[in-house]
């Protein structure tokens, strides 16, 4: 494999995924693409993954397994990028598998629009049914800031880019989720390029079994979420500006993980649009009442939190 050019670097973070990661590897090495590598970046796994992988993969020069400290998936993806040596980047999450034309059909898309990244539809396997990516009511195509404050955001399984662009910006290992939507943000700040690929090319499953899947916990997902849009909010303050409605679900998420600072900007907003609104009052008086609670000392009082990044160990 040395002896051979590589041209396209398939990076999979894992983490406690003996029994399924090699569903992911087997789909990157049937890809239709020469010259390509599969580095598996162990996440400091507490079963036996990286011995599972090794095992396997021994005959295999394309495989290489890296082993590190747990930090989380953008960690992990960081330490692939620095050990990578092709001239673009594919991310494959450890559940999740290519067809077999994936890398070529994205290469030619990357080659035909000279864009800097671009991303497959997929299928969205949940539940025994499939829906498409780009058809998911909450898909919008991540092309631009305004996209991103509006409440875009991609999937890392889909996503091909220019090796180049992922040394420059790296991802952000303060998020242990959601470092994909920063990593978004920043990519359209610095002003390059994204562009779609319609093609079906992706099977994303929300993998259950073994160590626990944080991407499938809504709540902690959306938390995750507002943590990054936070993160950005100075820049770009319209990240918040996005009507009552999302005012309302994001102050009551907040209220009950106990965030009542950010809860009552929110909720305070939300009476302000709707100032009669039953609704309204009610969820702007629970945050004041439990600010008081919380200053007074009260026991059951919820704190404040500054930062809703989990900072355990997180699956991949």
């Amino acid at each position: 494999m040395h002896d051979e050019q590589v041209e396209i670097s398939v990076v999979i973070p894992v983490y406690d995924r003996a029994s399924v990661v090699h569903e992911a590897i087997d789909s990157a090495l049937a890809q239709d693409a020469d010259g390509i590598e599969v580095l598996v970046v162990d996440d400091g796994s507490t079963d036996d993954t990286a011995e599972v992988v090794s095992r396997r993969y021994q005959d295999d020069s394309r495989v290489r397994v890296i082993r590190r400290v747990n930090g989380g998936p953008a960690a992990a993806r960081n330490t692939g990028i620095a050990q990578a040596r092709g001239g673009y980047l594919a991310l494959l999450d450890s559940d999740d598998t290519w067809l077999p034309e994936y890398l070529s059909s994205q290469l030619a898309v990357l080659r035909s629009s000279g864009a800097d990244l671009v991303i497959a539809n997929a299928e969205w396997q949940k539940d025994d049914t499939g829906e498409l990516l780009f058809d998911h009511s909450w898909f919008v195509f991540p092309d631009s800031v305004a996209a991103m404050c509006a409440g875009a955001w991609t999937l890392p399984s889909c996503t091909m880019l220019r090796m180049e662009v992922a040394r420059r910006l790296g991802f952000e290992e303060a998020f242990r989720m959601c470092d994909d939507t920063d990593f978004m943000f920043r990519f359209n700040d610095a002003g390059y390029r994204s562009v779609p690929n319609p093609r079906v090319l992706v099977h994303y499953r929300a993998y259950r079994g073994g160590a626990a899947q944080l991407s499938a916990d809504p709540v902690r997902l959306s938390l995750a979420s507002y943590a990054v849009m936070r993160h950005h909010s100075q820049a770009h303050p319209e990240v918040f500006r996005r009507g009552p409605d999302f005012d309302r679900q994001i102050g009551e998420l907040l209220l009950k993980a106990g965030n009542i600072h950010d809860a009552r900007r929110h909720l305070y907003r939300l009476w302000r649009a709707r100032p009669i609104a039953p609704t309204s009052v009610r969820l702007l008086a629970q945050a004041w009442l439990r600010r008081e609670a919380r200053d007074g000392g009260l026991a059951g009082a919820a704190s404040e939190s500054g930062s809703v990044t989990d900072n355990r160990h997180a699956p991949l």
